[in-house]
């Protein structure tokens, strides 16, 4: 469906609010359902401007990716959906990707 130019800026502005309350202590975020909110198919490219927002906004060490599964793939693949993961954050240092792949969530769920 069409988005009207001021319903898109709307949108814009609630996600940003959304993400600012990851500032909160106890709120983390887990970004594999991005793909559902997509505006486009697999590899999922503009996914990469939410991530970068939220990165800005609280840092990788707020952020985590898991599988989702089985849910997420009807938004495509486990494959596809790791493989576009990882392509969206090639330009991320290891740390970063190590945080948000694994390291944020063994912390949060307490599993170190």
């Amino acid at each position: 469906h069409r988005v009207d130019r001021r319903q898109r800026q709307m949108c814009i502005r609630d996600r940003v609010e959304q993400i600012k309350l990851g500032e909160l202590s106890n709120i983390w975020f887990d970004l594999s359902a991005l793909p559902h909110r997509a505006e486009e198919n697999y590899p999922y490219p503009k996914i990469s401007e939410w991530i970068r927002r939220a990165v800005e906004i609280v840092g990788t060490e707020k952020l985590m990716w898991g599988t989702d599964v089985p849910g997420v793939t009807s938004a495509g693949t486990y494959p596809q959906l790791l493989s576009s993961y990882q392509e969206l954050l090639e330009d991320f240092s290891d740390s970063e990707r190590s945080s948000i792949f694994g390291e944020t969530a063994a912390k949060v769920y307490k599993f170190v």
